[in-house]
């Protein structure tokens, strides 16, 4: 998924760090021309990083909100996966911030590798900002990202119990 979204990702930051209102093909040619193929994935790095440490902070506060509630109505599992996402912005937060600040960094991803520009961009935050510098914007993130896990959650839930429905399972059975 990740090498399908991040070119969108890299020219939808582009465009949000420009005066420019559209989004073409005239942006990939142009990072293609410029920094070649690696251009698109300047930034890749940091989510993949992430990825492990994120999801297990999205289970485990989607595990211990569910506890917390009978977890029959879908409303128990939408509510769950907002504590999820609430959980895992601390994580996001810095993996989003070096993302982007990559992504719309003068460097050549031809020139260098984008380990080391997002390694470069995280140290420059630390060292500048501190850990403020590393949670800016957090609170959008925790936003975004509890939003979306409730909705994930919920919806997953809707879908697999119309699965065990059709299928003819107890939903309740483990």
């Amino acid at each position: 998924v990740q090498t399908c979204a991040l070119p969108i990702s890299q020219a939808s930051v582009a465009r949000a760090s420009s005066s420019s209102t559209s989004l073409t093909a005239s942006h990939f040619r142009s990072v293609i021309a410029h920094e070649g193929m690696a251009g698109l994935y300047k930034g890749v790095m940091a989510p993949a990083a992430a990825a492990g440490p994120r999801s297990a902070c999205i289970f485990a506060g989607y595990d211990m909100a569910l506890r917390n509630f009978d977890g029959g109505r879908i409303r128990d599992h939408a509510l769950a996966g907002v504590m999820g996402g609430l959980f895992a912005a601390p994580v996001t937060t810095p993996m989003e911030l070096v993302k982007c600040r990559v992504q719309v960094s003068k460097i050549r991803a031809a020139g260098s590798s984008t380990l080391g520009m997002e390694w470069q961009v995280c140290q420059q935050l630390w060292q500048r900002e501190g850990f403020r510098g590393l949670a800016c914007g957090i609170s959008l993130t925790a936003c975004r990202d509890a939003t979306f896990r409730g909705t994930y959650f919920a919806t997953f839930e809707v879908i697999a119990r119309a699965w065990n429905q059709a299928e003819g399972r107890d939903p309740q059975a483990k």
